[in-house]
C-alpha cells in the first residue's frame, strides 16, 4: 500500500517532529499525481530508505541528509530558487548550450571511522527518458551525463555549488539492458574512456540486496564497485 500525505497530516509532522512544511498544497498533488510520478518517487525512496538501513546497522557510518548537505552550503546556494538545480555548460554534436541537471536525491556517507565522507547524486530512472537523441538539445540520459561530467572532475563545481568534495552518480534503473546502454552513452561521453563516477545497478538488485554497502554497482567503466569501505 502506498499513501500520500495530505495538508493535515504535513501540519501535524511540522508540530511534532519539526519536518520542514513545503508551501505546497499537498491534498490537490495527491489528487494529480499518475503512475510514472509514483513509481518515480518510489524508486528513489527504495535507495534511500537502503542506505538509512545501513546508517542504523553501522555504528561507524553516519548518513548525511540533503537538509543538511544544504545547511553547510555556501550562502548563494541556499538563497537560489532552486538550490539542486546544477547549471552546465555542454558540448554535443559540435553545438554549446547550457543546460542544468536536478538529481532526484543529494546525500552523503560520514565513515566516521576511516575519516572519509562521500556524497552522491541519485538518479531514479523508469525508463521513460531516452538514453540518446538526435538533436542536442532534446532531453536525454546523455545530456545528463554530460551535464555531470562539467561539474565535476578537478574543478568540481556542482560539489562546490554544497561546499562538499567531489560526488558520484548512482543510477538505479528498470533493468540490466537499460544500464548496459547508459554504461555505452557514458563511454561515448568520455570517448571511450568510460568513468568510475558513474555507477549503475538496477531496482530488483536493490530490493534484493540485504545491505546495500555490499551490493555490486557497475560503474560506467564497466567494472563492479562497492560503496563500503
Amino acid at each position: 500500500m502506498v499513501y500520500g500525505i495530505g495538508n493535515r497530516g504535513a501540519g501535524l509532522l511540522a508540530e511534532f517532529d519539526g519536518v520542514p512544511r513545503a508551501k505546497v498544497d499537498w491534498t490537490d498533488k495527491n489528487r494529480t499525481a499518475g503512475r510514472l510520478f509514483i513509481e518515480h518517487t518510489l524508486l528513489t525512496a527504495d535507495l534511500a530508505v537502503a542506505f538509512e538501513i545501513a546508517s542504523r546497522e553501522f555504528s561507524d557510518i553516519a548518513l548525511i541528509a540533503s537538509d543538511d548537505i544544504l545547511a553547510s552550503a555556501p550562502e548563494a546556494t541556499r538563497k537560489a530558487l532552486n538550490p539542486w538545480a546544477l547549471p552546465a555548460k555542454v558540448v554535443q554534436d559540435g553545438i554549446s548550450h547550457d543546460v542544468r541537471v536536478i538529481p532526484d536525491k543529494v546525500f552523503g556517507l560520514d565513515f566516521t571511522h576511516a575519516r572519509k565522507r562521500s556524497y552522491f547524486f541519485v538518479e531514479a530512472d523508469r525508463a521513460t527518458m531516452p538514453v540518446m537523441r538526435s538533436h542536442p538539445r532534446q532531453t536525454s540520459f546523455h545530456q545528463k551525463i554530460l551535464a555531470y561530467l562539467a561539474g565535476a572532475g578537478a574543478g568540481n563545481a556542482h560539489g562546490k555549488r554544497f561546499g562538499i568534495g567531489n560526488f558520484r552518480v548512482l543510477t538505479v534503473t528498470t533493468s540490466r539492458e537499460r544500464m548496459a546502454t547508459m554504461i555505452a552513452a557514458v563511454k561515448l561521453a568520455t570517448k571511450g574512456q568510460g568513468s568510475n563516477q558513474f555507477l549503475f545497478t538496477d531496482r530488483e538488485s536493490v530490493l534484493k540486496c540485504r545491505d546495500i554497502l555490499a551490493l555490486e554497482w557497475i560503474s560506467g567503466k564497466g567494472e563492479r564497485v562497492r560503496l563500503g569501505v
